[in-house]
């Protein structure tokens, strides 16, 4: 009876462990496919150019010219000027380019440093990018100032780039609606690399 009972019990085992290797063996011979890799955008550049400036920019932003009603910058701060035109992609976030003649008993600083006294509704208060001072726009000397404005809850860093060409100021603004450090400096850097191809006739 008890040699019947190892016998039976010998038997169970052994088609539970052939049971469990064949299993295994069908899980192995039949892999999971790797999905195929989902298609991405390869970002192509569009060369701008009118009778003011010139400049490249990539295609995954969209191109505002004046009296466009789509481009209208937030906050609503106007320091003058004309747009030229802007670029800007569906994140809150643009480049544009203004142009104003300077007053004949006036230079760039003073008509930059008035510019700024005009806004009253938005306090400009210190930023991250906090980099105020000389630079370079399109080969030609030019001013920086960079500051933060709240409207609400989400703050907007702000870079502006002064020079000045036959009496008449340009002026680059930069507009990113801050969500963190990293994104913040990647939009800088795309913005850097349109600012490197301009060029103001």
């Amino acid at each position: 009876m008890v040699n019947r009972f190892l016998a039976v019990l010998a038997v169970f085992t052994l088609l539970v462990v052939l049971s469990l290797a064949c299993n295994g063996l069908t899980v192995v011979s039949t892999p999971t496919p790797t999905p195929a890799p989902s298609a991405t955008h390869i970002p192509q550049t569009i060369h701008f150019e009118n009778d003011l400036v010139e400049f490249d920019y990539p295609d995954t932003m969209n191109q505002y010219m004046p009296g466009d009603p789509p481009f209208v910058p937030y906050p609503p701060i106007s320091l003058g000027g004309e747009l030229v035109i802007a670029v800007g992609d569906s994140r809150s976030r643009s480049i544009s380019i203004y142009h104003l003649p300077i007053p004949s008993d006036s230079n760039l600083e003073e008509t930059m440093q008035a510019a700024y006294l005009t806004v009253t509704h938005y306090p400009l208060q210190t930023g991250i990018l906090n980099a105020n001072g000389p630079v370079t726009l399109a080969g030609l000397p030019a001013m920086q100032k960079t500051y933060r404005v709240f409207s609400g809850e989400p703050a907007y860093e702000l870079r502006d780039i002064w020079t000045e060409k036959d009496g008449e100021a340009y002026r680059v603004s930069i507009w990113t609606i801050y969500h963190n450090p990293d994104d913040l400096a990647a939009f800088e850097s795309l913005a850097d690399g349109i600012i490197n191809t301009m060029q103001i006739k």
